[in-house]
C-alpha cells in the first residue's frame, strides 16, 4: 500500500448532523504541523494528558489510536464502530469511547476508535500514534487550514471574522455516521443543474478525485464519451468553490461513493477558513 493509500483508506463517509460545542477559548490558538512524506503532516497533541504524534485527516471522520496509545490511555477497546471507505468498502474497529484531548492549550474531547495505523506505514517514518480526525473534537468550531505553511489556526469569533474579513463565503455541509460519533466536512462546488458536495480531506495526498457522474454536472460530458476510466491519469477541470474559480485542477476520476474529493493539492493553493457552527468556508490564494 502506497502513501496516498494510506490515508484515502481510512477516509469515512457521514449523514448530517451539527456539531457539538462547548470548550471555551479565548484568543486563536496556533497548532504547529510537522510534514513527515509529500503532504502528510502531523502534529502533537495530548490524549487523556499523554502527548502523542498523530497524523492530522479532516476527512477521517473520527480520531483512532493505536495499540501503544491504547496501552497508555487504559482503553480497552470494545463494540464497534463502522463507516465506509470512498470506495463503498464497509470498515469496522473497535472503539476506546470519548477521551479528552488538548490541543495547544485548549482542552476538548472527541470519539477515539483502535486502529494500527502505524502497521500501515514503513518503519523508518517518524512516530505515529494514531490519526486525527480535528473536525469531530467537540467544540472546534472555527478554524483555518493554513496547510502548505504547516499550521492550523483554532480561531475565535473575532480572530476568524478578522481573518476572513473581504471574502466571499461558501458553503459546507457537515455529515456524521457511526451513530453520530464522527464529523467531516462537505464543500459545495458549484455545478448544474444543482451543486455537488466534495469532501474536504487533508487525508488525500494522491490529488483532487471526481466521480464519474460528477463530469456531465461539471460541464464536462465530453470526458465521458473517452471512456475513461477509474484511476485514469489526471486530466484537468475548473471548480468555482466560495466565489472563486479554480483553473485547470488537475484530477483523476474514481468511482468513488461521493461527488468529489478536495485533497491537499487544494488545500495547498488557499488558505481555507470554516465556521462549522454557520457551515461557512472562506478561501484566501496563497
Amino acid at each position: 500500500m502506497n502513501p496516498a493509500q494510506i490515508l484515502l483508506a481510512i477516509t469515512i463517509a457521514f449523514t448530517s448532523q451539527a456539531p457539538s460545542t462547548g470548550v471555551s477559548q479565548q484568543a486563536a490558538t496556533s497548532l504547529q504541523l510537522e510534514t513527515i512524506h509529500g503532504d502528510m503532516k502531523r502534529v502533537q497533541v495530548e490524549i487523556q494528558g499523554i502527548p502523542a504524534w498523530m497524523l492530522l485527516d479532516t476527512g477521517g471522520g473520527w480520531s483512532v489510536i493505536g495499540p501503544e496509545l491504547v496501552s497508555k490511555t487504559g482503553c480497552h477497546p470494545y463494540g464497534r464502530v463502522t463507516g465506509f471507505r470512498m470506495s463503498g468498502e464497509q470498515i469496522a474497529s473497535p472503539q476506546c469511547g470519548n477521551m479528552p484531548f488538548t490541543l495547544g492549550n485548549i482542552p476538548t474531547k472527541g470519539f477515539v476508535a483502535f486502529f494500527d495505523i502505524a502497521a500501515l506505514l514503513p518503519k523508518d517514518w517518524p512516530e505515529i500514534d494514531g490519526v486525527l480526525a480535528l473536525p469531530s473534537l467537540k467544540g472546534i468550531d472555527r478554524l483555518t487550514l493554513d496547510w502548505s505553511a504547516n499550521r492550523v489556526i483554532l480561531e475565535t469569533a473575532a480572530s476568524l471574522t478578522k481573518r476572513t474579513s473581504g471574502l466571499q463565503p461558501g458553503h459546507i455541509s457537515l455529515q456524521r455516521e457511526g451513530a453520530g460519533r464522527g464529523l467531516t466536512i462537505f464543500v459545495e462546488v458549484a455545478a448544474n443543474p444543482e451543486p455537488m458536495w466534495f469532501l474536504l480531506d487533508s487525508g488525500n495526498i494522491a490529488g483532487t478525485i471526481l466521480a464519474p457522474h460528477a463530469l456531465d454536472q461539471l460541464g464536462y460530458s465530453a470526458l465521458l464519451t473517452e471512456k475513461v476510466q477509474d484511476g485514469s491519469p489526471k486530466t484537468a477541470v475548473d471548480l468555482t468553490v466560495a466565489g472563486q474559480m479554480i483553473p485547470s485542477l488537475p484530477v483523476t476520476i474514481d468511482d468513488i461513493i461521493y461527488d468529489g474529493n478536495l485533497g491537499t493539492d487544494f488545500l495547498n493553493r488557499y488558505v481555507v477558513s470554516l465556521d462549522l457552527r454557520a457551515e461557512k468556508i472562506w478561501l484566501r490564494p496563497k
